[in-house]
């Protein structure tokens, strides 16, 4: 058997380099500078607990409240605010994944196979 095809494995190497620099960077802001990476709330109207996407109603402290899913009666102050940073729950690497158009799964896959051709007998 050959050595196993790893196109993504070598589209990971050709940016390592860059992709080095910009974890660096990103974690000098984090750890020095107190950075913290995060995005506008865009889910305006979806319950956070059951995912239903109607209308919420408030509630006497004016807080959005789900109201259609049976039992389901979440409660979230400032919901649904797009001005309410909420924090980016993505890995530094699966941000540089999906910068760089990385499949992540793939590149297992094919570290796997490398894996295996390396171990099996001669």
């Amino acid at each position: 058997m050959g050595k196993p095809s790893t196109p993504m494995l070598d589209k990971e190497n050709s940016v390592s380099i860059v992709s080095e620099e910009i974890r660096d960077f990103s974690e000098w802001l984090q750890y020095e500078k107190s950075v913290v990476f995060a995005t506008y709330d865009k889910r305006q109207d979806d319950c956070r607990t059951c995912g239903h996407t109607e209308i919420h109603s408030r509630n006497k402290d004016n807080d959005l409240q789900c109201t259609v899913a049976d039992g389901c009666n979440c409660i979230f102050p400032d919901f649904g605010n797009p001005h309410k940073l909420i924090p980016i729950f993505q890995t530094l690497t699966q941000l540089l994944a999906e910068y760089f158009n990385i499949d992540l799964t793939q590149i297992e896959y094919e570290r796997r196979k490398l894996l295996e051709w390396i171990t099996q007998p001669q």
